[in-house]
């Protein structure tokens, strides 16, 4: 199989991956819900600077995982797209292209780009969620183990 011959497959691909990565956001959700909540109702016997700041981090980190959530979706509806035949509502990557540029959502390309850089892409997206997942984590965890960030 060629390259193009791989095109809708790949396309599909893509497209399972990125939903898959849902759960990374929902997660990335809860425990920025946990945060401002603990931020606005306030822990007893916790201290004020160190474990505000943390529980800013980890809302600053579920906003940029919130943005690429918000990306990967999108990116997830347009590869969907991408894996379909024509007659079953699909639109070539071309097309997309141009529509997505005319629109001034993306930058018009002098030629397409090959599904394998666009793959490429979205995995680009996903990692940069996963990080911002890490880092919610690491806050959490890093109030948790450390107890002189208790003092107040």
């Amino acid at each position: 199989m060629s390259g193009s011959d791989l095109s809708t497959p790949m396309a599909r691909v893509a497209a399972d991956l990125l939903r898959a990565g849902r759960a990374f956001f929902l997660l990335s959700l809860v425990l920025s819900g946990c945060a401002a909540l603990t931020l606005l109702m306030g822990a007893p016997g916790t201290p004020v600077a160190g474990f505000r700041l943390l529980l800013v981090a980890v809302l600053v980190f579920g906003l940029g995982a919130c943005w690429f959530a918000f990306r990967i979706g999108f990116d997830a509806a347009i590869f969907a797209r991408f894996g379909r035949e024509a007659g079953e509502g699909g639109i070539a990557p071309e097309a997309i292209d141009a529509a997505l540029a005319s629109a001034g959502l993306a930058r018009s390309l002098p030629e397409p780009r090959p599904m394998q850089a666009r793959l490429r892409g979205a995995v680009r997206l996903l990692v940069a969620q996963l990080v911002c997942l890490i880092a919610q984590v690491i806050c959490i965890l890093g109030f948790a183990a450390f107890p002189w960030l208790r003092l107040p």
